[in-house]
């Protein structure tokens, strides 16, 4: 999975706040779903973009399933 996150608002010190408290959120849930899931995050990247209003969230995933537990739960 790759998560891309541009921090952005009109005023530069709510985005830097919002920069601050974005990338302890965002990272320690990667560190937990990683821990707790064996979940492979290839590229987290969070940025503050200082000169555009609003926020783009970027999120690419793809999922491997076992042939074998989709067959299981279909049963």
């Amino acid at each position: 999975m790759e998560f891309s996150l541009i921090v952005a608002s009109s005023d530069a010190a709510t985005t830097a706040i919002l920069y601050g408290n974005l990338c302890s959120v965002v990272y320690s849930i990667c560190a937990a779903l990683g821990s707790a899931y064996n979940f492979d995050v290839k590229k987290v990247s969070v940025s503050a973009d200082f000169s555009a209003e609003n926020m783009l969230l970027k999120l690419d995933s793809s999922f491997k399933i076992k042939l074998i537990f989709v067959i299981q739960f279909l049963i």
